[in-house]
């Protein structure tokens, strides 16, 4: 899943969500079926069609939110949500970098 804080073009568009990142986009087809201790998985998250037609995106504060459970044996879920900004580099290209969940 995707949750979104802030998403800002440089045209001026803006899209917020919640501020502890309760926002979220996500769909049966971003769900992987059974990750094993120590397999990569990679999903192309539902956010990225909409970065997209948003382009150029001058600002984002997002996270990526897993949602897993530890073992067969633990029948409820736990979650775990990994931040991200866009920063814009001297040569203007854009990089997402990791940010603490918190701040």
């Amino acid at each position: 899943m995707c949750a979104i804080k802030e998403i800002q073009t440089v045209s001026g568009q803006r899209m917020t969500g919640d501020h502890k990142y309760k926002s979220r986009l996500h769909g049966a087809e971003h769900v992987a079926e059974k990750i094993e201790a120590g397999e990569k998985y990679t999903e192309l998250l539902p956010l990225t069609a909409f970065l997209e037609t948003l382009k150029p995106v001058k600002s984002a504060d997002i996270a990526i939110v897993l949602s897993f459970r530890a073992n067969s044996f633990v029948p409820w879920r736990q979650e775990r949500a990994f931040r991200f900004i866009i920063a814009t580099g001297k040569n203007g290209d854009r990089y997402w970098l990791p940010q603490p969940i918190d701040r």
